[in-house]
Formats: C-alpha cells, structure tokens, sequence
C-alpha cells in the first residue's frame, strides 16, 4: 500500500486516462518533469505504477466513463486523488498541442500550481458513493430503453403516415388501439412489419417496469429524503429517487443557488458596465432531474398558489420557455431548503402524499424490506 516518505519528495502526477491505458506526467516538488510513462489498464501494469508512487503522491485526472473506478482502485497507493470537471479544464487544454503526454504534464502542472499555492482555483469533481453511482447507472439503463421504445414508437406512426392512415398516435399504443389496428384491412407486408415492431415495442415496455422496479428497491434507504421530496405534488417517489440519485448529499451545498445550479435550472449571467446578459442554463450539473421535472410544472401551479400566481404575473413579459425553466428553479430551491431543515412541503396535499409513501411501502415490503411503523 501507500509508501511513508519525505514531505520534500512530493510527486505531482497527471494522468490522461482511456479506456485501455493511461499516460503519467510526473513532477517534482522543487524541480520539473521527473518520469513520464503509459501504463495499460491491467493488474500488472498497474503494480509497476504503484512502484512509483507512495503516500505523499497526489494525482489529477479528468472525469470520464471510467474515472471514479480508477480513483477508487490507485487511492490505496496515493496520497490523494483529485478528479476535475473537463469543461472547467477546457482553458488549459486549449493552449499549444494535443498529445497524451502534453495532456498530462498540463495536468501535473495545474496540480501543483494549486496545491502549493493552497488556493482552490478549481474545485474537483464529488465523487458519490457506491450506492448512488449503482442508482445512477440504472438511471442510465431507462434512459437507455426508454429511447429505445420512442424510437419503435416514432417507426410505428411513420408506417401509418407512409400509407395514409389517420390515426392517433395515443391510439396505436393502447390495448384496444392495436387490437382495432390489427382487425383493419391491412396489406400482408404491413401487417408483417407492425406485428413485429409491436412485440418489439411490448419487449422494451416490459423491460422499462423493470428498471422502474429495481431504481424502486435501490432507493429504499433513501426513505427519509423520499418522503420529504414527494410532499410536493407532482413529485412522484420514481422522481424523488432520479433527485437523489442527481445531488446524492444536500450538505455538499452551500446554498439553494448552488444546489439550483447543479440541477441544471440557473441561468449564467454575464455582466460588464451596465450591461447584463442573461444566457442559457449552467451544463456542469447533472441533467436527469431537470429532465423529469419539466414534466411535471402544471402540478407545481396547482399545488403552489405562490407560483401559480407569479406565473400569471410574468405571462406577458416572458417567454413560455423562461417560466417554465423559472419554475423548475423555484421548485428545486424549495426542495433544498425542505432537505437541509428536514420538513415537508408547506402546501403538502397530505391525503396525495400518505397514498404515495403508502403505495411505496407496500411494495418495498412485499420485496422482503422491514419498515418500522413511522
């Protein structure tokens, strides 16, 4: 494991990782460029990098695919790993020529420059724990199969379209919808292709209630949190579960501007003279709850007076685009400040939420967890 040496013989390691290999740039504490090295993603190659390293070492790297697994494997034999946001990095990376090699000695050499100045110019990347990074990748998963079956939804109406049949596109996806589309007088190659892009269609629905399913059970020690999130009508547990598979820790945030930000609801701004310029929404968060949310903004109107009559204020002089990002915000800095003094929504529909947290109980104990009676 980690190597006890000399404060004086600290190493400043930049690592340019792939998916088969990564490329070091090792620097001295006092003088340049000590070792630069590619070692492959095997045990073997990994050992020989350890060889070099010990506990007064300390890394950079950027977040990729496979950055927090690589984080989590060479900690052991370091003396701290930093992973840093690679759209924060772009200012450095766009100076002079690309290489793996330049990549990393860029990264060593901002690694320095931050640590033995002692000011955070750049702050790393939160790497969550094993729990949330498992919720998160089942996230993925519905994502994944979700675009999979609006795509057979999309072929499925081009069909109808290319041989002039108006039908509703609600229809065709209804029980009865196919049974009357199955009944009509149809040509042998449509009836062909539909028959098959509809058992295709009914795979990937089945498919969907099953990652719903297990996003459900990995959600369950979340309980607490779930129970404060679905106080708000029009948050359903899946959605409270993708909220906490996206922020993971509220404490991380220091203030329901940072939080809105992360979620992706907060506008940059732009500001010079006397003139300000607001621009599009911040893309360093995550994006899965800002997707879910914006399904959700009549409930918010009906079940907030507040925004219901904000909105109605603001109609005539913003854009339909704008209240709605605007109400996502507001709704997302309610739940930080619900999250951090742990209490329900003020406009609680308490019959809607206990139908929720009842629903969800019932189906975590049926899949073998014990709750306890509050």
């Amino acid at each position: 494991m980690k190597q006890k040496t000399n404060l004086s013989n600290r190493k400043f390691i930049g690592v340019d990782l792939h998916t088969d290999q990564f490329t070091c740039c090792a620097l001295s504490e006092n003088d340049g460029v000590i070792w630069r090295q590619t070692f492959r993603l095997t045990p073997e190659a990994l050992q020989e990098f350890y060889n070099l390293v010990d506990d007064q070492t300390v890394v950079s790297l950027e977040a990729t695919s496979n950055s927090f697994k690589f984080k989590e494997v060479i900690e052991p034999y370091v003396g701290n790993v930093f992973i840093y946001d690679p759209h924060k990095l772009k200012l450095i990376s766009m100076v002079g020529k690309k290489t793996d090699k330049v990549d990393a000695h860029k990264l060593a050499m901002y690694l320095k420059m931050q640590v033995l100045s002692g000011e955070k110019m750049l702050n790393p990347v939160y790497v969550p724990s094993q729990d949330i990074q498992d919720l998160r990748a089942w996230f993925t998963n519905y994502k994944l199969v979700l675009k999979e079956k609006q795509s057979i939804q999309n072929r499925i109406y081009s069909i109808f379209i290319q041989n002039l049949y108006q039908i509703e596109k609600k229809q065709m996806f209804t029980l009865k919808g196919k049974k009357v589309i199955m009944e009509m007088d149809l040509s042998a190659n449509m009836r062909s292709e539909l028959e098959y892009l509809y058992s295709i269609h009914d795979f990937l629905t089945a498919k969907i209630k099953d990652v719903k399913k297990k996003i459900a059970l990995l959600g369950a020690p979340y309980i607490d949190r779930i129970k404060i999130l679905t106080s708000i009508k029009g948050v359903s547990v899946f959605m409270a579960i993708a909220f906490i598979a996206d922020f993971a820790v509220i404490e991380r945030f220091k203030n329901a501007k940072h939080f809105t930000s992360y979620m992706r609801s907060a506008p940059r701004i732009e500001s010079s003279n006397q003139i300000t310029k607001i621009g599009k929404t911040n893309k360093h968060g995550r994006k899965l709850s800002i997707s879910l949310i914006t399904q959700s903004i009549t409930h918010f109107k009906k079940g907030n007076p507040s925004i219901a009559r904000w909105c109605e204020s603001k109609k005539d002089h913003k854009s339909s685009g704008k209240i709605r990002m605007a109400v996502c915000r507001k709704v997302f800095s309610e739940m930080y400040h619900m999250l951090v003094k742990n209490e329900l929504h003020y406009h609680c529909d308490s019959e809607n939420h206990e139908l929720k947290l009842k629903q969800y109980a019932s189906f975590l104990t049926k899949n073998g967890f014990v709750l306890n009676e509050s």
